[in-house]
Formats: structure tokens, C-alpha cells, sequence
């Protein structure tokens, strides 16, 4: 069994003692036996008359009565001890109930961001995301290749090989428009160090690849008919990557045209400065489609709502699951502990009669001792009692001959 301690995420056990079982001490029978023939033979034969058997009772008596206070006493350190561990199970109980009436709370919660997630990608009944009318499908679905995000055959996943194609060609693109832009800024700034330099690639880079990124994205969102896209906003985006474009293509022009050819002390000719401008502005024209484009292809936050939710609701769900083993886990430790402290009383009951049995044998062996150190018929029957549960045999009517035995049916000559 274990203890339950919440955490942050979940619950997880820790080692506690098992739930221990109440073991009573042993009677040394045989020391008691010992014990009574010792005191037998001081007695007999000159010690007790043909009459006397209960010699030894109250000694056996007062002995029997001290086991009994010894069992008495370890059942209620046993039961102190299993109180405890059962207060700190029943606040592990509660503790981890909590925690799954919490995680329940959330799954359902999250349950419902999938549900509404799922049914956006799924349902266009009679339209479009754009409210065209006329473009679903059967069974009331969007139809291939709608304006709209919806799609079905998203909620198995999302093709990887497009957007990993997509992926490749924009880091190629990057790559080349970072050594492009590299040549430019090295024209522009001369004199700053190297760090510097990158520092201005790497914001030029990062500014027009997400500016031409988000272009795209706005169109297909406008295409969609989205309510939170504005069109100025797109025209926005495309205007400042445009800018950026032309201011480089501008200064890679006029700076290509001032600097000396390599080699020789004269300026290169117009025309070779015209191409080599024309050429940067053909990689920042393709980056920027390659931007462009493939987060038009790409972008559907449909998709990615329903994948977020999906998420969610799997590592809810994992969380569930742990809180809900958790507060089984510390039901059933409670339980076993419970179970114990029952058992316990029982096996204190039980023990309670066999040490007053155990009385009555030391009884009967020492009115056995006493009749055989007398050797008397006359001694025996004054001091051995009757059977208290005689042996019937019964006997069937036609043959009379024993069938069976019964416990608890005394014969007709049997004395109480």
C-alpha cells in the first residue's frame, strides 16, 4: 500500500507500512502443563481425598485470567496503532478525491474545446466558412477544395510531406536572401564590425520573411472570409515587405554602381550594377513567395485549434487517469486497513477462547494427574466431571446400526 501525496500534474505514491496484522502473543502450553504435573505430584497422594479435584482450579484460574489481560492489552496497542494509519489513509482519501473531482472538472472542460474544435473543421451544412451558400458536400460536409478551412480529412492529421517541402524551400530561401542581404549591408556599412553587420541581416532577414509570411496568411484568412482579418492590414504587410524590397534593391544598385571593380580602380559599368541589383531583388521576390505562398497553402487554424485541443485533452486525460488510480489506490489501502482492525477483533475473540479453553484442559489434566496417582475407581469418578458436549451417535430406524454424528445432541443418560 502507499501513501498519496498530490502534486502539480498528478499524484504519485509514496511507501507506507502494510497494513499489519494482529498477532497475539503464544501461550507456552507446555510450560503450563509442566507447571500443573509439578504441582500435581507435591499434592497426591496424601494432599487431596477421594473427593478433591478443583486443588489447582483458582491458581489455573488466575493464570488464564492473565493471558487473557495480556491479549486484551496487545489488541489495544494494535488498535491505537491501526487508528492512526487509518486517519492518515482517510486524509489521503480526501486529499486525492479532491484532486479527481479537479481533474474531471478539467477533462470535461477540455472534452468541450474538442468537441467545439472538431465540429468548426467538420461542419459546413449547406456553406462555407465565407457563408457562400451551395458549397457543401454530402452529408452536409464542406466540399474539396472550398474557400473555407474546413476540412474533414483533417481531424486524421496533417500532411506532413507539403509542409515539410515547405519548410526545406524556406530555409533554402533564407539562407540565400542572408547572403544577399549580407552584400548589401556590407556595402551600406562600411565601417561597422562584423557583429554588427549580422545583427542588421538577421533583423532585415527576419522582418521581410515574416512580413511576406504573414501577407499570406492574411489573404487566406480573408479568402476564407474570416471576421478578424482586416484587408488594410494585409495591404499593410505587403506594402512594408514591398518597401523593404525596393529600399535594397535601391542601395544595392547605387552602392554596386560607386565601389570599384575588383582589381582595377575604376567603378563597374552601369550595366553590371543594374544586374547585380536585379539579381538580389529576384532572390528577395522568391523568398518572399516561398514565404508567402507556402503559408497560404498552410495556414488553417481550424486545423491547429482542433490539434491544440487535441493535446490538451490527451494530457487531461493522462491526468485523469492518474487521479482517478490514485484515489482507488488510497480507497483500497483505507479499505485494507479497515479490513485488518475487523480481522483483528475477530482473531482477539477467537484468542480469548482458546485461552480459557486451554484453562479448562489444565482443569482436566490435573484431575487426570490426581486420579492417576490415586488409583482409585472410587477417586476417579468423584473428581472427573461429565462430558458437558457428549458424542451422539444416531442410529437408523431399520437397521440400527450408527449413520453418522452430531455435535450438540445429548444421549438420554447423559447428566448435565
Amino acid at each position: 500500500m502507499a501513501w498519496w501525496r498530490l502534486r502539480r500534474g498528478g499524484s504519485g505514491p509514496r511507501r507506507v507500512p502494510e497494513p499489519k496484522r494482529f498477532i497475539p502473543s503464544e501461550v507456552d502450553e507446555d510450560a503450563g502443563l509442566a507447571e500443573i504435573t509439578r504441582l500435581v505430584e507435591g499434592l497426591a497422594p496424601g494432599g487431596v481425598d477421594e473427593a478433591t479435584g478443583h486443588s489447582l482450579d483458582n491458581l489455573i484460574n488466575s493464570t488464564s485470567a492473565r493471558w487473557e489481560q495480556e491479549v486484551q492489552a496487545e489488541y489495544a496497542r494494535y488498535c491505537a496503532e491501526a487508528a492512526t494509519f487509518i486517519g492518515v489513509t482517510d486524509a489521503a482519501v480526501a486529499e486525492c478525491r479532491l484532486a479527481e473531482a479537479d481533474s474531471r472538472e478539467r477533462l470535461a472542460d477540455a472534452r468541450i474545446a474538442l468537441d467545439a474544435a472538431r465540429s468548426r473543421l467538420v461542419s459546413s451544412p449547406g456553406a462555407n466558412d465565407s457563408g457562400e451558400p451551395g458549397l457543401a458536400g454530402e452529408g452536409g460536409l464542406p466540399r474539396w477544395g472550398g474557400r473555407g478551412h474546413a476540412d474533414p480529412m483533417l481531424l486524421a492529421g496533417w500532411p506532413r510531406a507539403p509542409l515539410i517541402l515547405h519548410l526545406a524551400a524556406l530555409a533554402a530561401a533564407v539562407g540565400a536572401d542572408w547572403a544577399a542581404f549580407l552584400q548589401v549591408v556590407k556595402l551600406v556599412l562600411r565601417g561597422e564590425s562584423t557583429t554588427t553587420t549580422a545583427m542588421v541581416v538577421a533583423g532585415f532577414t527576419g522582418i521581410v520573411i515574416y512580413l511576406a509570411h504573414t501577407g499570406g496568411v492574411l489573404l487566406r484568412d480573408l479568402r476564407a472570409g474570416s471576421a478578424g482579418v482586416s484587408r488594410s492590414l494585409t495591404v499593410l504587410c505587403l506594402l512594408g515587405w514591398t518597401a523593404f524590397g525596393a529600399a535594397a534593391f535601391v542601395a544595392r544598385l547605387t552602392t554596386s554602381a560607386r565601389r570599384p571593380a575588383f582589381g582595377t580602380g575604376t567603378s563597374p559599368a552601369s550595366d553590371d550594377a543594374l544586374i547585380f541589383a536585379l539579381f538580389f531583388l529576384a532572390f528577395f521576390v522568391g523568398t518572399g513567395v516561398v514565404a508567402g505562398v507556402g503559408a497560404y497553402l498552410t495556414h488553417n487554424p481550424l486545423r491547429a485549434a482542433y490539434g491544440r485541443a487535441l493535446r490538451v485533452h490527451e494530457h487531461v486525460l493522462r491526468r485523469a487517469i492518474v487521479a482517478a488510480r490514485a484515489l482507488a489506490l488510497a480507497e483500497a489501502c483505507r479499505s485494507a486497513h479497515a479490513n485488518e482492525l475487523m480481522a483483528a477483533r475477530q482473531s482477539l475473540l477467537h484468542e480469548l477462547q482458546v485461552r480459557l479453553a486451554l484453562a479448562e484442559r489444565l482443569k482436566q489434566m490435573t484431575r487426570v494427574l490426581i486420579a492417576q496417582r490415586a488409583q482409585d475407581p472410587a477417586v476417579t469418578d468423584a473428581i472427573i466431571e461429565p462430558d458437558l458436549k457428549p458424542y451422539a451417535w444416531p442410529r437408523t430406524a431399520d437397521s440400527g446400526t450408527p449413520t453418522g454424528a452430531a455435535r450438540g445432541t445429548a444421549p438420554s443418560h447423559a447428566t448435565p
